[in-house]
């Protein structure tokens, strides 16, 4: 939260600045103080350690999950060694972070790429289609069971406000086809 609160601060201070640059990292960057190039790398690296660590220990944990139901270790060979206690660990980051790495180093783009997809696509669906179509099916299943309509006056608003969220991943759609062709 006070990182947050900083980088806002920073962030609207150099704000006179803005109209000669575009980008706001390049603003930063041009500031006289040695630190804030320094300060713009941690805040950009623990960003992005924050957000890939929880991918990385729930695939982690699915993975041991899944190799400990296929692996017949003795208790013994657990107890006895440090490799035999933490195989299925190592293992399973293991799997998590060689392909990320090597996807991450063969293609440096990638990870633009799939924010792109993540944000026109998959955040549009997950906040704008689902929870209209929640809401309806909820609004069916009660009205099966006691009876009665809570949601009748509002089924004209969710279908505007699905309709309209369907209606941007078609227009992300056309967008990414669009910058195909040219």
């Amino acid at each position: 939260m006070v990182s947050l609160l900083v980088w806002d601060v920073v962030a609207l201070g150099l704000a006179a600045e803005a109209g000669q640059v575009t980008d706001p990292v390049e603003l930063l960057y041009r500031v006289r103080w040695s630190g804030v190039p320094l300060m713009v790398g941690a805040f950009s690296l623990l960003a992005l350690g924050t957000s890939l660590i929880g991918t990385l220990l729930a695939f982690s944990e699915f993975f041991k999950e899944q190799l400990k139901s296929l692996s017949m270790h003795s208790t013994s060979a657990q107890k006895g060694n440090w490799w035999g206690r933490n195989k299925v660990n190592l293992t399973a980051v293991t799997m998590v972070v060689a392909p990320s790495l090597f996807v991450s180093a063969t293609f440096p783009d990638a990870f633009s790429a799939a924010t792109d997809i993540a944000g026109g696509y998959c955040m549009s669906v997950l906040y704008g289609v689902l929870p209209p179509v929640m809401a309806w099916a909820m609004d069916k299943g009660e009205s099966e069971h006691s009876g009665e309509r809570e949601l009748s006056t509002a089924r004209p608003k969710l279908i505007v406000v699905g309709l309209f969220a369907c209606g941007i991943v078609v227009e992300q759609i056309l967008h990414d086809f669009l910058a195909l062709h040219l």
